[in-house]
């Protein structure tokens, strides 16, 4: 079945555990799964779906990272998965949040190697430049947020 069919009972991780659950290249492989996923969720509605899984994501990334910390593989998709996770937070007007999960994002992705490619034909620029946008119109949010909150005590 179609990822974004899956219901909410189905943990992909599942995937993981038919094959030997040390396998780095399976859960490798399932985290660039979920981030690739995480746009058909959104375009459903399915936020909690998007949120759920990019965590999960991100948990199998934890794990590769400190396994191989010089991976860059897993460092670009750990990035990206934050970056999409910040983008999740932008569409719920989490705007402090989206700034967590850019700023730690960018962090990831700005200490892989420029010009470092990958299987896939990924190159963290455009995600980086994408990132930083995304996180200065955050910011801009937190601002006027801030700045109506003080004209009301006023």
């Amino acid at each position: 079945r179609c990822l974004s069919d899956w219901s909410s009972d189905v943990c992909s991780s599942d995937l993981v555990c038919s094959s030997d659950p040390e396998d780095f290249l399976a859960r490798l492989e399932l985290a660039k799964l979920l981030i690739t996923a995480a746009p058909a969720w959104q375009a459903l509605g399915r936020e909690e779906q998007v949120t759920a899984r990019l965590q999960e994501a991100l948990r199998c990334l934890d794990w590769a990272r400190a396994r191989d910390p010089n991976n860059q593989d897993a460092q670009l998709h750990y990035g990206w998965a934050l970056v999409h996770l910040g983008d999740a937070c932008t569409r719920r007007n989490r705007w402090q949040a989206a700034v967590e999960n850019y700023t730690q994002g960018l962090a990831a992705l700005r200490a892989i190697p420029a010009g470092a490619r990958f299987d896939e034909g990924v190159d963290a620029r455009p995600i980086i430049s994408r990132a930083t946008s995304q996180m200065e119109l955050c910011r801009s949010h937190l601002a006027k947020s801030a700045a109506a909150l003080n004209q009301n005590l006023r």
